[in-house]
């Protein structure tokens, strides 16, 4: 499930995600999922990964019940890096 929470990056946005992964996730890097065009943010735990679109970082969960706690995570680093943000309801 899509996350309504991106990121929208004024530098480099793999950056931005990498940090994001270490800071928030414990991960050790961002790696690209095979096959897709998602990137793995929290070590092949797979349960939520990002995609950068045009410099905006937007995320996916694989649990809807751990959208609110991953939300958090972002929303946290956001404020702690001075980021600018924005919320997208796709349903």
């Amino acid at each position: 499930m899509k996350l309504e929470i991106e990121i929208i990056s004024e530098q480099d946005p793999l950056f931005l995600l990498r940090l994001l992964a270490r800071e928030k996730l414990h991960a050790q890097d961002v790696n690209k999922i095979e096959g897709s065009d998602t990137l793995d943010i929290d070590d092949a735990v797979n349960d939520i990964r990002a995609k950068i679109d045009e410099g905006i970082i937007k995320f996916y969960c694989r649990y809807e019940k751990d959208a609110a706690k991953y939300e958090k995570h972002i929303l946290d680093f956001c404020k702690e890096h001075s980021l600018t943000l924005r919320f997208q309801n796709e349903k």
